[in-house]
């Protein structure tokens, strides 16, 4: 896709309102107003005399911090990073490319030259570790961690003067880097610990990022998560300060009003990504927390909405395993970057455990992520509660059990992402997973890397031929439009569902293919007494056209499964478990791995790695007027 294309499909997505009352605002801001802010020292916020500390003992954080004795090892993405010497806060230290100090609408996020990769470079300057680095400083009573705490910011800010630098080009890298200067200030603050130098550096630079939130709110096609995060900031921050009254309230009100818009009738959020759905789950946890602290009443139906988030969160995490729909880039607030078993969806659930008295199932551990939140007002976190057969029939989602073996199947039976750009998400419309006691089977392939200059892998890790689904004449389920959005969204609707005890059965139709006359329609069968799930594909070509059209049935499976081929037969196996699939087509199937000219077969565990797995790959066709099924039979016994 040419330049002028993409600018002409993004135009598509904007109105007219768009383009008068926002994007030529923020034209101005970037071009003109922004260099006026830059030169202005801004005045420092007094801290809110107001709001609510939170207390932290030390017995609890001797227990959080117990064989952490060197906090100093980071692992960003695939690398290991001693943030104790990080010496360039502009630099991708996968690629060893350091941005220059440059007026902010000047730099090029995706100039891979000049600024490396804008993902591996912001990472750092969230500031996770600065927060437990704060309370492992309190618990160590260590002038030593003071003294590293105090370099770090000291040089961050030299290094990133006010709209001078990459770390002032995204609202949403802002607000995160925000909150975690503001844990770190209050931890430090509240015990006398913080230096007179280090005390003014945080506050001028939550000042600026004070300004710098208000002036650039994502509105319109762009108000997705990124507008979510940014309202989170300016939350806390005109809660952590003495802000006027009338600019706090326009927060929280912004706030109650992303909730309502951005989360689903089903408690799904609306961009449809499993991790996307915990990013936007924590930043209002963190909002709605402050709000708590400053004594504001919450509407009883924001609450509601909130707490009707965890119902999917809780269906996300089984048997140590996470259910991936769509982009995974491990994105947070808070991550206790130390703990090795940390997990965001049980800290998550924890939380609401902590705040909704919910029963979700949860380890019984006190987590660094809540500490740090909610200190010693921490309830008991630990409850049970069995997770059942549940459709999110308005998102499209449905997760089906057998409990006695240990078995999940989640079925993609909704459209991609959010109604305004479907940013984040894949082509994966009847994509499935399969788990079986804590071993992967079939899996999502990933999401590896958001780079304009990894557009080729970008496109097959969101695109259908990565995913469990079937594909005609090669189309994708929407018109990919660059990197993180698709225009022409498919409608998609269960028409069926049903559970009981022994069995389960969905059925769902999308119109994904209506440029290629055919309705794609897929049928799941889980039955638990047989220990055996049908998957039934039924494609109707109401085309009269001879020309026959191209059929892909595409299955990925966990880079640990070693493939047993028999007739008709293929056995999977995943160390110690295994499962069999069955269906007359298999013995026409081939099986890819690794393939870099045509992309098959390969995985992604984390953002910017993929690794070599096998995909099954059946081709066939459907001639006009025809009307074609392909069945699947997984046994588990």
């Amino acid at each position: 896709m040419n330049k002028l294309q993409w600018y002409y499909n993004r135009l598509k997505l904007m109105s007219v309102k768009e383009v008068f009352f926002y994007r030529i605002p923020q034209f101005i801001q970037h071009q003109f107003k922004g260099r006026i802010q830059s030169t202005r020292q801004p005045k420092l916020l007094k801290l809110n005399p107001s709001l609510h500390a939170v207390t932290y003992s030390e017995s609890v954080l001797k227990e959080l911090f117990e064989g952490k004795n060197d906090m100093s090892q980071y692992l960003l993405f695939d690398q290991l990073i001693n943030v104790y010497e990080v010496d360039d806060w502009r630099k991708d230290y996968h690629n060893n490319i350091s941005s220059p100090i440059k007026y902010y609408s000047e730099v090029d996020r995706q100039d891979f030259d000049v600024v490396g990769d804008v993902k591996v470079v912001a990472e750092l300057s969230r500031m996770y570790f600065l927060p437990f680095l704060s309370l492992k400083a309190i618990e160590e009573k260590d002038k030593r961690m003071l003294s590293i705490i105090d370099g770090m910011i000291t040089s961050w800010d030299e290094q990133n003067p006010y709209l001078y630098s990459i770390h002032w080009t995204s609202g949403i890298e802002v607000a995160i880097r925000a909150v975690n200067l503001v844990y770190s200030h209050q931890a430090l603050k509240g015990r006398g610990l913080i230096s007179l130098s280090c005390d003014q550096t945080i506050l001028r630079i939550l000042s600026n990022s004070y300004i710098y939130l208000k002036n650039h709110l994502s509105r319109y096609s762009s108000a997705n998560n990124h507008l979510m995060a940014e309202t989170m900031g300016l939350v806390v921050l005109s809660c952590y300060f003495e802000l006027p009254h009338k600019e706090r309230t326009r927060w929280q009100n912004l706030l109650y009003d992303q909730i309502n818009i951005q989360i689903n009738k089903d408690g799904v959020h609306m961009e449809l990504c499993t991790h996307y759905h915990a990013e936007i789950s924590e930043q209002i946890l963190i909002a709605i927390d402050f709000l708590k602290r400053t004594k504001i009443k919450i509407p009883s139906s924001v609450l509601e909405k909130v707490e009707s988030l965890f119902k999917f969160t809780s269906h996300i995490s089984y048997e140590g395993l996470s259910t991936i729909f769509g982009d995974n880039d491990e994105g947070a607030v808070i991550l206790p970057y130390f703990d090795k078993k940390y997990s965001v969806y049980q800290s998550l659930l924890k939380s609401s455990n902590h705040l909704f008295y919910n029963n979700y199932c949860v380890d019984g551990e006190v987590d660094a992520r809540n500490y740090l939140i909610y200190g010693e007002s921490l309830n008991s976190i630990k409850r049970y509660n069995e997770l059942n057969d549940t459709l999110f029939k308005d998102s499209g989602y449905l997760f089906l059990y057998d409990q006695e073996e240990r078995a999940k199947l989640s079925f993609d039976c909704g459209t991609i992402g959010d109604y305004i750009s479907a940013a984040h998400g894949h082509s994966d419309i009847f994509h499935i997973n399969f788990s079986l006691r804590g071993k992967e089977f079939l899996v999502d392939s990933g999401t590896y890397q958001y780079h304009k200059k990894f557009t080729h892998w970008r496109n097959y890790f969101k695109g259908i031929s990565a995913h469990n689904t079937i594909s005609v004449n090669n189309k994708n389920h929407a018109v990919n439009n660059g990197r993180m959005s698709w225009i022409n969204l498919p409608e998609t609707t269960v028409q069926e569902y049903t559970s009981s005890q022994e069995k389960a059965f969905c059925r769902a139709t999308t119109n994904a293919f209506r440029s290629q006359s055919i309705q794609h329609e897929r049928a799941i069968y889980f039955n638990r007494m047989d220990k055996e799930i049908q998957i039934r594909d039924v494609l109707i070509n109401s085309d009269n056209n001879k020309k026959s059209k191209t059929i892909h049935y595409f299955l990925h499976f966990h880079p640990n499964v070693i493939i047993q081929e028999a007739n008709k037969k293929i056995v999977l196996i995943n160390e110690n478990e295994k499962i069999i699939l069955q269906g007359s087509w298999l013995n026409e199937a081939s099986i890819s791995e690794g393939e870099k000219d045509n992309l098959q077969g390969w995985y992604s565990p984390q953002y910017n790695v993929k690794v070599q797995a096998k995909t099954l790959v059946y081709t066939t066709t459907i001639k006009s007027k025809e009307t074609r099924s392909i069945s699947l039979r997984i046994s588990y016994k």
